[in-house]
């Protein structure tokens, strides 16, 4: 039997991560199809949510949720997982439960808030963590919103979608280099 190659958990990661058709060179002419020509606007891309969680059920949740909203989802169950695919990535929110079987979430959080990559992305801890300073940790640690499970399916879109209105407004106003 054939030795076969090592994977990491960063290639498991990323082979959960759906990635558009290639296109080809070939001129389409289905229906919805457009051209993209010099001096237009590209079309947005979707926006890209990390999720690290390690609870099947929770995982499989909130990518429902999230890619029924059109959004392009990454998940990572450990924490060094979610950290090596959110500075690879860059994804534009990261959702994160505190109690991961590697890193505490707080040490992801933080650890993400000190590197300069990752250090303006938003984070919404969404937790099952029942410790009355839990948010308080969690705000600490430099996460920009927290939300306790079982979740509210509305207040979990809104705050998604709050975080990511937050970071187009940051983009916005920032210095350029």
């Amino acid at each position: 039997m054939a030795d076969l190659p090592k994977v990491s958990a960063l290639d498991t990661a990323m082979a959960t991560r759906k990635l558009p058709a290639e296109p080809d060179n070939e001129p389409d002419n289905k229906p919805g199809h457009q051209e993209v020509r010099r001096g237009q606007e590209l079309p947005e891309r979707p926006h890209c949510i990390l999720i690290i969680e390690d609870n099947p059920l929770n995982m499989k949740l909130f990518r429902d949720l999230l890619e029924a909203q059109g959004y392009q989802v990454l998940a990572a169950t450990h924490g060094q997982t979610g950290l090596d695919l959110a500075r690879a990535e860059v994804p534009d929110v990261i959702l994160l439960d505190i109690n991961l079987p590697d890193l505490s979430g707080l040490a992801v959080a933080a650890a993400l808030k000190t590197d300069g990559r990752t250090r303006d992305i938003p984070i919404l801890v969404v937790t099952a963590s029942l410790l009355p300073d839990a948010e308080q940790a969690a705000l600490a640690s430099g996460c920009d919103a927290f939300m306790r499970k079982p979740i509210a399916i509305s207040e979990f879109r809104a705050a998604v979608e709050s975080l990511l209105q937050d970071r187009r407004i940051r983009s916005r106003c920032a210095p350029s280099h």
